[in-house]
């Protein structure tokens, strides 16, 4: 399992990516932007919902679908890569990202938290490439933990977004 924080995701810049195709860069920068417009119609059509920190794993989220091996045609292939989104609020980022890979239509993000529409608040496991629901913040560690170990007989990885403040929940007491 390859566990990943959003801080230190990407390859440190000095001008442009370490060793990454200039053509390729500007694609991911391309789709961002379009994961960047999916973020906005879909919480603007909600008129609710947390787009602060959906626009900032969109770069991370648009990156990581690029790398990893999943199929829109076949979700479920048991030799996927499989992300945790545990920080579930972020859900229209994971969905636009998921719309821009062809999971579903990018329409449906119009629908995003509307009423027996496909894309609620928090990621649903029911919903075409999200392996996990989520939402309550630290489960998606515990939850990815499984995963990775249940997986071991498949040649796949596994991805986890977790956040500092989430990492750091409840430390304190």
């Amino acid at each position: 399992m390859k566990v990943t924080s959003a801080a230190s995701t990407l390859p440190q810049q000095k001008g442009r990516c370490n060793n990454m195709d200039e053509l390729i860069r500007l694609q991911l920068q391309k789709t961002a932007c379009r994961v960047r417009m999916g973020i906005i119609e879909g919480v603007y059509n909600a008129k609710s919902g947390h787009p602060g920190g959906s626009l900032s794993i969109a770069d991370l989220l648009t990156y990581l679908y690029s790398v990893m091996t999943v199929d829109p045609k076949n979700p479920d292939m048991p030799e996927r890569d499989r992300l945790v989104l545990s920080k579930g609020h972020t859900a229209p980022a994971l969905y636009s990202v998921l719309a821009e890979r062809g999971f579903f239509p990018k329409e449906e993000l119009k629908s995003l938290r509307h009423i027996g529409a496909l894309l609620q608040g928090h990621p649903c496991i029911h919903i075409p490439g999200v392996d996990m629901s989520s939402g309550s913040l630290g489960q998606g560690i515990s939850a990815a933990c499984g995963m990775a170990l249940a997986g071991k007989t498949f040649y796949s990885e596994r991805f986890l977004v977790a956040f500092e403040r989430e990492i750091h929940k409840n430390s304190d007491k």
